[in-house]
């Protein structure tokens, strides 16, 4: 018996495309209501300064570019976050008993007391 053709020669590379995807490339959009977001607060995080989505207000972005919830694995250093540095400076310009790593680290960053200087 004969075969017959149900679809056309284009129909069927593309079906044959389609099917020939792994199952974990499948893209497809999500609906705004089924994102998940996180309120960034860019002063109190301590990956605010290698952050793309950093605001300078608090803002609600998608969790999945929050550098918080990335793997573990990533090798940005664990830095302070604005308002660490803030509380630090403020402590050392009141006299308060600080280490020495903590002393170069404010030199480093926050020379001038705990006014975060402008870039």
């Amino acid at each position: 018996m004969r075969q017959r053709k149900i679809l056309s020669e284009s129909a069927t590379r593309k079906l044959s495309r389609y099917l020939d995807k792994p199952l974990t490339d499948r893209g497809g959009e999500i609906s705004r209501t089924h994102q998940e977001f996180v309120v960034c607060y860019s002063y109190l995080c301590h990956l605010a300064r290698v952050c793309s989505e950093k605001k300078s207000r608090p803002t609600k972005i998608l969790v999945r570019k929050c550098r918080r919830f990335e793997s573990r694995s990533s090798t940005d250093p664990s830095e302070l976050s604005d308002f660490a540095l803030d509380v630090l400076a403020t402590h050392r310009s009141s006299g308060t008993l600080l280490g020495t790593k903590t002393l170069e680290l404010l030199d480093k960053l926050r020379p001038n007391g705990p006014i975060k200087p402008k870039v």
